[in-house]
C-alpha cells in the first residue's frame, strides 16, 4: 500500500491534499506545472478567471487553483463519483469554493457554460505501459485514471478536438503569454500531442519538459504568441 493512503494525505502546493484507494495520489510532476502556472496567473490583473480542472480525481490542481487565485471561479470535473466526493472534501478541507461536474469529458458541461482555461491530468499511460508499473500502483490506484485507449492518447486527444469551442478570448492571458489548455501527457507523446493541438485549431502549441528533462505538459494558445 503506497505510503500517503496510510497517512491520509498529502502537501500539494498550498494545500493539504486528503488521499483515498483508488483516486490517484497527487504527483511531484503534476505539482511543478501546476505551480508554474499558478504563478503566471498572479501577474494577471484580472484574476476573475474561470478555470476548468477536466479528470479532477483528488482535486488537487482544483483546489490549488482555488487557494491561489482566490478571485477565480474554479470548476472540477470527473466522471467518478467517487472522485467527486474527494474533491469536494478537499475543497472543504482546504477552505475553498469549487463547482463539481459529474460528467465523461465534456458531455455534462451545462450549455453556456465556458472558460478561461482547461488544465487536465487525465488518463495517459497505454495497456502495455500499464503491466510495467510499480505493484504499488497496479494494485491500489484506479486503472481507469491511468490507462487510457488507442495507446494511451485517446483521452488526450478527445480532450484536445473538445477544447476549442469552450475556450473564451482572454486578451490578459495573450499578453502574459499564458494557455488556455494545459495537458499533462506521457513522455513519448509530445511529438503527436503537438500535430493533435494544431489539428484542433490551437495557434500556438508547445510542449514542456520536466525537471528530469521529459516531456510533461502540452499547451495550447488560441492566439499566436512567443515562446514562454
Amino acid at each position: 500500500i503506497p505510503l500517503q493512503y496510510i497517512l491520509g494525505s498529502v502537501p500539494f502546493i498550498e494545500c493539504d491534499i486528503l488521499v483515498e484507494p483508488p483516486i490517484l495520489i497527487p504527483r511531484q510532476e503534476t505539482e511543478s506545472w501546476c505551480a508554474d502556472i499558478i504563478e503566471k496567473l498572479k501577474r494577471v490583473p484580472y484574476q476573475s478567471l474561470r478555470i476548468l480542472d477536466l479528470c479532477t480525481g483528488s482535486g488537487c490542481i482544483a483546489t490549488a487553483m482555488a487557494k491561489s487565485l482566490p478571485q477565480a471561479k474554479v470548476y472540477a470535473l470527473d466522471i467518478s463519483e467517487h472522485a467527486l466526493s474527494l474533491a469536494q472534501k478537499n475543497a472543504t478541507h482546504n477552505n475553498v469554493d469549487i463547482t463539481m461536474i459529474l460528467s465523461d469529458l465534456f458531455a455534462n458541461i451545462p450549455s453556456g457554460l465556458s472558460f478561461d482555461i482547461i488544465l487536465t491530468n487525465p488518463p495517459y499511460i497505454s495497456k502495455q505501459e500499464w503491466h510495467t508499473l510499480d505493484p504499488s500502483v497496479k494494485e491500489w490506484e484506479d486503472t481507469n485514471a491511468l490507462v487510457a485507449p488507442d495507446d494511451g492518447i485517446g483521452m488526450i486527444k478527445q480532450i484536445i478536438s473538445g477544447s476549442i469551442p469552450l475556450l473564451d478570448p482572454h486578451h490578459e492571458l495573450i499578453k502574459h503569454n499564458i494557455p488556455q489548455l494545459i495537458v499533462e501527457i506521457g513522455h513519448t507523446q509530445g511529438a503527436i500531442a503537438q500535430t493533435l493541438f494544431r489539428q484542433a485549431g490551437f495557434t500556438t502549441v508547445h510542449v514542456k519538459k520536466d525537471t528530469q528533462g521529459h516531456d510533461r505538459i502540452a499547451v495550447g494558445y488560441t492566439s499566436n504568441v512567443e515562446q514562454i
